[in-house]
């Protein structure tokens, strides 16, 4: 599973350098006009692109045909996937929240709420995405991703406006139940593209 998941990083290697080098314009230009919530919300959009990106390559290479030729397992496949994932999430997460914390204390800008919510919403979409790409390829994912960051906020709105709750930041029910929902949905979308890709013929 270790080499799979180079793979991945290799393949990711040229475009992350080339977005690294946009997103220092991105946050200079954040600093110039006092507010670096546009660069919090591109980052939070990367980390679910990258997800897509690695299937791009792998679908344009012809990977899976090749790969299980060798001696892989089809769920190290799959682990190795939700595993860049993840370290891509878990590294534009520290620059979010970085950044984030640069907004309040520099710009007197508090988004802590809003990037949390980009964060959760985005482990969400990781975990719908990637089943999606793996039963019907890269097109469809695509516009599942489309479908979902147009109507998904509007849906998660509406439902706390319905339920009329008022949201306490410091809550203790906030920090673990969003935790908890994560842990769920990842487990489940863990086992469903195992299930996906040890019947798929590629």
């Amino acid at each position: 599973m270790k080499a799979l998941i180079i793979k991945d990083f290799l393949n990711l290697k040229h475009i992350i350098k080339s977005q690294f080098q946009i997103l220092l314009v991105f946050i200079a230009l954040g600093f110039i006009t006092k507010n670096l919530f546009f660069i919090i919300s591109i980052l939070a959009v990367l980390s679910i692109s990258y997800n897509l990106t690695c299937f791009a390559y792998d679908e344009n290479s012809r990977f899976y045909s090749y790969g299980l030729a060798l001696p892989i397992n089809r769920k190290d496949i799959v682990f190795s996937r939700y595993v860049t994932s993840y370290i891509v999430f878990l590294v534009t997460s520290m620059l979010i929240l970085l950044l984030t914390y640069m907004n309040s204390i520099i710009f007197n800008i508090s988004n802590y709420f809003i990037s949390i919510t980009l964060l959760f919403v985005s482990v969400l979409l990781i975990a719908i995405f990637t089943p999606i790409a793996f039963k019907f390829g890269l097109e469809k994912a695509k516009i599942s991703m489309i479908f979902s960051v147009s109507f998904l906020p509007i849906v998660l709105i509406n439902i706390f406006k319905s339920l009329n709750l008022n949201i306490n930041l410091n809550s203790l029910y906030l920090k673990i139940i969003p935790m908890i929902i994560l842990l769920i949905v990842s487990f489940v979308s863990i086992k469903l593209s195992t299930i996906i890709v040890s019947k798929k013929d590629f």
